[in-house]
């Protein structure tokens, strides 16, 4: 998806679902993203995001400084190129531009899926900062229908 017009190679109007974990901060063409995702999507289809959050301490700190790429290569990521950042108020606001609708944004202590991973008491803790800033949820899920 990194060239202006790639198509998806499928019809239109085949998925139900699209998902997009920890893609679309990673493509040039964010746009191109969007307008396939929504031309593959049946009627009523549901567009997932999972992006990180913008807004969280970890990446708003390196971001800042500089150092955002570095602190990625830290976390295992050494291939890793970012190039855009979003918070759940510019996802949702890209999603309403390119006609999705009943747009639901939410945080996430994880990535879906791998919560086992993380050792109960740090779930609990970042639970708890969670429901009172923003700057504790590494992530952000964006849930949009077409």
């Amino acid at each position: 998806m990194q060239h202006r017009h790639q198509k998806f190679p499928y019809k239109d109007g085949v998925f139900d679902k699209v998902v997009a974990e920890f893609v679309i901060a990673h493509l040039t063409n964010f746009s191109n993203l969007m307008i396939e995702s929504r031309r593959v999507l049946k009627k009523g289809g549901v567009l997932e995001i999972t992006t990180n959050n913008a807004g969280f301490w970890g990446v708003f700190g390196s971001a800042f400084y500089g150092n955002y790429e570095r602190v990625n290569g830290r976390l295992g990521h050494d291939a890793d190129k970012q190039y855009a950042l979003f918070t759940p108020i510019s996802i949702k606001n890209l999603c309403e531009t390119y006609g999705f609708r009943e747009i639901k944004c939410s945080y996430l202590l994880t990535a879906q899926g791998r919560e086992n991973l993380t050792p109960l008491a740090h779930r609990i803790f970042m639970r708890i900062l969670t429901m009172f800033s923003r700057r504790f949820s590494p992530h952000i899920l964006v849930i949009a229908r077409k």
